[in-house]
């Protein structure tokens, strides 16, 4: 009977031992590669069939950077296009805008790169036949229709600064606050244009 429980004691011991060596080595594995939540680096995952990156800001917020930076490409694309129609020099109010909306872009820019955060750098599709659909209009048509996307866009813009601003991170919600009065300055001089 002794020599039954001393030889269960050393399987007991050496299970043991074994486990503890797997957890050991489990974590030492876990530790080489280094995650974002931690403060590292992004490292890719493979969700759904896409590639995603963690981020050190929660997912709606992301998303919230990537809808409003779309806007800001679109608004872009309208004001180059307004810069281009005018057959005569652009008027200071619309150059304005311009610096304005690139001032925008660029600290939401710094803002997603620090957060790692993979913002969209080209025109959704339908923002692009929307623009393209635009061109093919006649010129007295295509103002028209171009003052009212400016407006429209300008709207969606607001309203997107606005819910992005109901987020829990406190940096992110005053960027968006601050972004929120460019905004609103911004929709004001598409007004007077």
């Amino acid at each position: 009977m002794k020599k039954l429980s001393k030889r269960s004691l050393i399987n007991l011991g050496l299970w043991l031992l074994l486990s503890l060596m797997a957890c050991n080595s489990a974590d030492k594995k876990s530790s080489l590669k280094k995650d974002s939540v931690g403060g590292d680096m992004a490292m890719p995952n493979r969700v759904g069939g896409s590639e995603t990156y963690e981020t050190k800001l929660d997912e709606a917020a992301a998303d919230h950077l990537k809808h409003i930076t779309s806007l800001l490409l679109m608004e872009y694309h309208l004001f180059i296009m307004q810069r281009k129609n005018n057959s005569v020099e652009a008027s200071p109010t619309l150059e304005r805008l311009i610096k304005i909306n690139r001032l925008s872009f660029k600290r939401i820019e710094a803002y997603a790169a620090e957060k790692k955060v993979i913002l969209p750098s080209v025109l959704l599709n339908e923002q692009q036949i929307g623009l393209d659909s635009l061109k093919a209009l006649p010129p007295a048509a295509g103002l028209k229709r171009h003052a009212k996307l400016l407006k429209v866009n300008g709207a969606a813009l607001l309203k997107a600064l606005q819910l992005a601003a109901d987020n829990r991170e406190q940096d992110f919600k005053s960027l968006m606050n601050e972004e929120f009065t460019y905004q609103q300055q911004k929709n004001r001089l598409v007004n007077s244009l």
